[in-house]
């Protein structure tokens, strides 16, 4: 029988969200906070010509961290 396992980050906070390039259904209203807290963190780093962040690509990759309600629903 195999074995499973869940890493549980209990830090999802705005800056660790927001340096994740992940989107997590918050409208129109996260896209404007989770912009700000990337360029207070990295001052353009990532809004230079040719960078391409695909925060879908990401999501789908199991690359995004789970919000408080997906641990609540996987346990």
């Amino acid at each position: 029988m195999p074995s499973y396992s869940l890493g549980v980050h209990l830090r999802f906070e705005e800056d660790m969200v927001a340096f994740s390039f992940c989107i997590f259904d918050g409208g129109q209203q996260e896209t404007v906070d989770m912009n700000a807290a990337k360029e207070r963190g990295w001052r353009g780093k990532f809004t230079k010509p040719g960078r391409v962040m695909r925060p879908g690509a990401i999501r789908v990759n199991g690359k995004c961290p789970l919000t408080p309600l997906e641990v609540t629903a996987i346990l």
